[in-house]
């Protein structure tokens, strides 16, 4: 078992994209990029132990251990987003979409250690200056986000990989301006 010395990531991106204001309620930022990474920083899983010749079991105990590793090929990802605001004169309505993928280099030796869903989307809404109920206080504000990550596998470490379901959440909040 034999590791090259470790050597700095590098990676070229290129990316296009628009963000703008449209007739002063939208708000729209859209971009796409796709990375290429040389020296793409991983791990390789090792394990130390004697083997039986003839049935190829473990005599004794193992060691397993872990150690970074460049990726012997390029390493290529690629991903998209799109999110857009509408405002109103007290609410804020907004959306978002996000894409990444890892497209090459799966197959490499290392692990890749990726680490990033393939999929999010969330979709918000947030007020400002509402009256307070049940007084004319018009100092009430609030916001509601509804979120989505798509399942992906986690690999951090041999003790701390595996696969993370898909989810989704909700965080909302209430606030109260005192002037």
């Amino acid at each position: 078992f034999n590791v090259d010395r470790l050597r700095p990531e590098q990676v070229k991106t290129i990316e296009f994209g628009y963000r703008g204001t449209l007739n002063e309620k939208f708000y729209l930022d859209l971009s796409v990029y796709n990375s290429w990474y040389t020296d793409f920083i991983g791990y390789i899983i090792g394990l130390y132990g004697q083997f039986d010749q003839t049935t190829g079991f473990p005599i004794g105990g193992l060691q397993a251990f872990r150690l970074a590793a460049n990726a012997t090929e390029q390493v290529t990802t690629q991903g998209a987003n799109i999110g857009l605001n509408y405002y109103r004169r007290k609410v804020t309505y907004t959306v978002n979409y996000s894409y990444n993928k890892l497209v090459s280099g799966a197959d490499d030796p290392i692990i890749p250690a990726f680490n990033t869903p393939q999929n999010k989307f969330n979709v918000g809404l947030a007020a400002h200056d509402m009256r307070v109920p049940g007084t004319d206080l018009p100092h009430l504000g609030f916001g509601v986000n509804w979120k989505y990550v798509e399942g992906f596998t986690f690999e951090g470490s041999p003790q701390f990989t595996g696969a993370i379901p898909s989810y989704d959440m909700v965080d909302a909040q209430v606030n109260v301006r005192f002037p």
